[in-house]
């Protein structure tokens, strides 16, 4: 919180680089029990980087610090109170042409987390990265993309306005829904993972990417789950994604969708 950095966290991700470097030097086909690269039986054109218990640390490392990077910088710091407490009168420097203030500069910080595209729009600009691409993903369920463009237009508007309830209302909805988002996501994995249970390059790839946003959840405000229930969600799915269960699987999904609120929609995501 805050933008200051956490040391365990950083540890974390630095084992998980370690971890991709030692499986990279591996020039063996992967499996069980081998490091190296694992390819799809139902489609040869996929072949996925993973672990001799098929960790995919691409995605671990991407998707995760999607969420204690990106996701935490945009709930947390950008739009936390610090940030909006700052100076909202004066242009920062109008003679080198920065003709924002302060509190519109870390606006513009958080929407930056969230995409790339200052035209960010549904199935058009900025849906290919960062979590613009995954609000986008899930806009035919949960209509987070379109909601999340208004909020951060009307949330800087206000800001020029300096109509701050107007500004404060628009940080909630770009919070809760960024929840929904990680949530959503996570839950969209476990279904894909389930769902191409047969086939280890593809199972193993979306059950990484849903340990990966998983772990994303606790980086947000107010989370639905903090450190300890994400760790509890993780731990039983387990390390080994060639022993892991499909009915494991569909009952870590169920108890995300319950903390949620999106037990009627799971299936869909």
């Amino acid at each position: 919180a805050g933008g200051i950095a956490d040391p365990a966290v950083q540890a974390y991700f630095e084992a998980y680089m370690d971890a991709l470097a030692s499986v990279s030097a591996s020039n063996t086909a992967g499996g069980p029990g081998q490091d190296g690269v694992v390819v799809s039986t139902s489609d040869p054109s996929k072949q996925y980087l993973q672990s001799a218990s098929g960790q995919e640390y691409a995605q671990l490392i991407e998707k995760g610090l999607m969420g204690a990077v990106f996701y935490n910088q945009i709930t947390m710091n950008y739009l936390g109170d610090a940030e909006m407490s700052s100076d909202n009168s004066t242009a920062v420097d109008p003679g080198a042409g920065k003709y924002y203030t302060e509190m519109e500069h870390a606006w513009d910080e958080a929407y930056g987390y969230f995409t790339t595209a200052t035209d960010f729009s549904v199935d058009g600009n900025g849906t290919d990265r960062f979590w613009g691409k995954y609000a986008d993903a899930r806009e035919a369920v949960l209509g987070s993309a379109s909601t999340l463009s208004e909020a951060f237009r009307k949330g800087r508007a206000a800001l020029s306005a300096n109509d701050l309830t107007m500004r404060d209302a628009q940080i909630a909805i770009i919070r809760s829904e960024l929840e929904d988002v990680v949530a959503g996501t996570a839950i969209h994995y476990l279904n894909g993972a389930v769902s191409d249970f047969a086939d280890d390059a593809l199972r193993n790839h979306q059950l990484s990417e849903a340990v990966a946003f998983i772990s994303c959840l606790p980086y947000g405000h107010e989370p639905i789950a903090n450190q300890s229930q994400a760790m509890t969600w993780l731990f039983q799915i387990g390390n080994n994604n060639y022993e892991v269960s499909a009915a494991t699987l569909i009952a870590v999904r169920d108890q995300i969708a319950i903390a949620a609120g999106m037990e009627d929609i799971k299936s869909e995501l």
